[in-house]
């Protein structure tokens, strides 16, 4: 089933390449002495000054100015883009209007979209979709299964294009019509190709049926709505994925018999608040004056993204059978890339990165470990726009291999996070575990050094968490006997630990502490509190934005906690961290977060002494809430490092970046990593 994703917004950590408008305070700084300059000057520095603001999330892919009427219905609405630029991308993409409607009507969200699918490079097939969605009164009065949207039609193929290029001179419309109670009830799609000819294709609401009801049930005016509200958005195409576009650009025309006002938020009259489109791509908007106006002009481009997205997931670890440490993120296109350090004293990209790209959604976690019992391998773990759980390896020195897919098809949501371990009592197995589209946890194996992969073994029940989240897998220290442990945080917002075994037996969930701790599907972090034998810890930033810690003791089995350490608000709850041993010193335990000044933190315990912190480490600013990564700097004895991807404050925004310590207490950096850009 075809569907369009949706997101709630998410803050810190969301997609999108941004472009700022100049602040107003900014240019009137710069005019207040243009008594002598030209009135042409003058006209243009007016309408600087009347410029909306961006959207907090910025003017990029899915995140671009609402457009209303004051709260009143939009009528003869006509969104037209104009390709002045030949747009080019590996996968696709799709122009999406996305309307809102006011907040007591039975359908809340309309989408209207017009799809590029150019899969490998193939000739463009262009399609059109209406996919819009209920309330959640209107939608159990249907009968309609959870996170079901009310109508969606979808494969209507218009045209195909003869390459992978939509053509400068290209015109694409999306006209929507209304009845007498301002309801829409239709939309016209038309394509003008660059020799006028124009390709239409009419759909009326009302020949449509409802979506997931047996018998088919068609739509009535009851399930008909007007609009406050809607933006346009240039973003991958269907099912969340996320588009590189290489080149391209044009012009928007937004039309209407009502007067439109720009804004930069969704107004408080329309329904649907707080969600968005997933899909994305390296698209960004021009600023927009605050009208009103019956027509408006806006462009488009695609531009270079940066290397990686900030603050985005990341793994490092020793490449096996080497002396050489590998970092590897999703980059801005949608590929695994790699940096690595072979002790010369600089950081190497490996180039090109791996994959195709558009193959993984930029910036989403991965893992990486080394396939135990084969000789001196490494793999890394994702799973791709497509759901499917991927893998890359090498050995040594060699060349890498991949990538190749672990298990069925559309296993995960994409980009779904991953843990990986060494299963206990087994000396040549590795695990990978994943949270399935179903909200089950999944385990996938292999022995020594095969290629064939085993699973999924299902673990626990369907619905117990949100697909794809955060995961973390430990050891036991101190267990009887061998025994592994994998933390996932429950649509309760409660910890829950799964064990097993080295017989395979797993047991659990077992829930440990209360539920509402912390958001649902949070980041989690899990290791041996070092100068103890017994003592495993869990940590988690809860819904105070406080660092918490779990421990356990192994013979017992016993859960303590949660246990706040350091102040609340410190950094976004759910914040994604870092755990490791302090290398330098004897028995510290470090533990690692970006606050909401997007600072890098420490929080350390020497033994099973009191927990210190929150230490500042470099200056605010650097990084959003997101990735970071704590190991030995490999090649040494007595040094921790710190990863992120950066924001500012290295190089570049998008840069890996580091922080080092020799265990004194002193930390050197922000050191940016190269990217060989």
């Amino acid at each position: 089933m075809n569907r369009r994703k949706f997101l709630k917004v998410m803050g810190a950590g969301a997609t999108a390449f941004a472009v700022m408008p100049l602040h107003g305070s900014v240019i009137k700084a710069l005019t207040s002495t243009r008594r002598t300059v030209a009135p042409t000057v003058n006209s243009l520095t007016n309408a600087l000054l009347d410029t909306v603001p961006a959207p907090g999330r910025g003017l990029g892919s899915n995140s671009n100015y609402y457009l209303s009427s004051d709260c009143n219905p939009l009528t003869g609405l006509s969104v037209t883009v104009e390709v002045t630029k030949d747009i080019k991308s590996d996968i696709g993409f799709s122009f999406q209007l996305n309307a809102y409607s006011p907040i007591d009507a039975n359908c809340v969200w309309q989408q209207y979209v017009i799809t590029f699918d150019t899969t490998g490079g193939k000739p463009i097939k262009i399609s059109v979709m209406v996919d819009n969605w209920p309330s959640e009164t209107y939608k159990q009065s249907l009968g309609l299964p959870a996170n079901s949207d009310l109508i969606n039609t979808h494969g209507h193929v218009m045209l195909t294009l003869p390459s992978a290029t939509v053509p400068a001179g290209y015109k694409f419309m999306i006209a929507l019509s209304d009845d007498n109670n301002h309801n829409i009830n239709g939309v016209t799609f038309t394509v003008v190709d660059d020799k006028s000819k124009a390709t239409k294709a009419d759909i009326k609401l009302e020949s449509l049926f409802v979506n997931h009801t047996s018998p088919a049930k068609p739509i009535t005016k009851d399930s008909l709505a007007p609009i406050h509200a809607f933006e346009l958005n240039i973003v991958g195409p269907t099912n969340g994925k996320a588009s590189y576009l290489y080149e391209g650009s044009g012009k928007i025309t937004y039309a209407a018999t009502s007067p439109l006002t720009v804004v930069n938020k969704k107004p408080s009259c329309c329904a649907a608040q707080g969600v968005f489109t997933a899909e994305a791509a390296n698209s960004v908007y021009g600023t927009l004056a605050a009208g009103p106006s019956q027509s408006v002009t806006q462009t488009f481009d695609a531009v270079k993204p940066t290397p990686y997205t900030p603050g985005a997931a990341l793994v490092v670890i020793t490449q096996f059978g080497t002396s050489q440490t590998d970092l590897f993120a999703i980059t801005s296109t949608g590929q695994l890339g790699e940096l690595y350090y072979p002790g010369d004293g600089r950081w190497h990209p490996l180039t090109p990165p791996k994959g195709s790209p558009s193959f993984v959604r930029p910036g989403v976690a991965l893992a990486a470990s080394p396939q135990f019992g084969a000789d001196n391998q490494t793999d890394v773990f994702f799973v791709d726009q497509n759901g499917n759980l991927n893998v890359f390896w090498v050995s040594g020195t060699t060349a890498w291999n991949g990538p190749q897919q672990i298990g069925p098809d559309k296993v995960a949501k994409t980009g779904a996070n991953l843990a990986t371990s060494r299963h206990a009592g087994l000396e040549t197995q590795t695990d990978v575990f994943v949270v399935d589209k179903d909200g089950q946890l999944n385990m996938f194996w292999v022995i020594g050094s095969s290629t064939t992969w085993n699973g999924p073994r299902l673990i626990g029940d369907k619905s117990f968490a949100k697909s794809g989240a955060h995961l973390a897998v430990s050891q036991r220290y101190g267990a009887t006997s061998p025994q592994m442990d994998v933390y996932v945080v429950d649509t309760k917002g409660q910890l829950n630990v799964f064990s097993g075994d080295a017989a395979d037996h797993w047991s659990g969930p077992e829930a440990v502490g209360p539920t509402g701790l912390a958001p649902s599907a949070a980041p989690l972090a899990a290791s041996r509190q070092y100068g103890t034998d017994n003592q495993t810890d869990m940590f988690v930033v809860d819904n105070k934005g406080q660092l918490t810690v779990f421990a356990v003791d192994g013979p017992t089995g016993k859960w303590i906690g949660p246990k706040a350490i350091g102040p609340a608000g410190l950094a976004p709850a759910g914040a994604p961290l870092a755990m490791s041993k302090d290398y330098g010193t004897s028995n510290q335990t470090d533990v690692f977060l970006i606050d909401n000044n997007g600072q890098l933190n420490m929080f350390w315990v020497d033994g099973i002494g009191h927990w210190n912190g929150p230490k500042p480490i470099g200056p605010a600013g650097i990084a959003p809430a997101g990735g970071v990564v704590a190991t030995t700097q490999f090649g040494t004895n007595n040094q921790t490092d710190v990863y992120f991807i950066s924001a500012a404050g290295a190089k570049t925004p998008g840069t890996p970046t580091m922080f080092e310590s020799n265990g004194s207490g002193d930390w050197n950096g922000p050191k940016a990593l190269d990217t060989g850009n």
